[in-house]
């Protein structure tokens, strides 16, 4: 649910390093629920990531994460 009301069906959720490159997908499902989905970044180095959420045939948001 978005800041207008509407919902959203996120298809997957991409997460890439700061210059760009994909790092990995995550496949969601689609569902009128809501849904938790987490992403494993022990195996990342610390830095600072962008988490893309798609759905709905475009981008829905994109959210900064810092690993410490």
């Amino acid at each position: 649910l978005d800041e207008n009301g509407a919902t959203w069906n996120v298809a997957e959720i991409q997460m890439f390093d700061v210059y760009g490159r994909l790092l990995n997908t995550v496949e969601t499902c689609h569902g009128a629920s809501l849904q938790t989905t987490q992403i494993d970044l022990s195996s990342y180095a610390p830095g600072i990531y962008l988490i893309k959420l798609v759905g709905d045939g475009r981008v829905i948001g994109v959210q900064k994460v810092v690993k410490r």
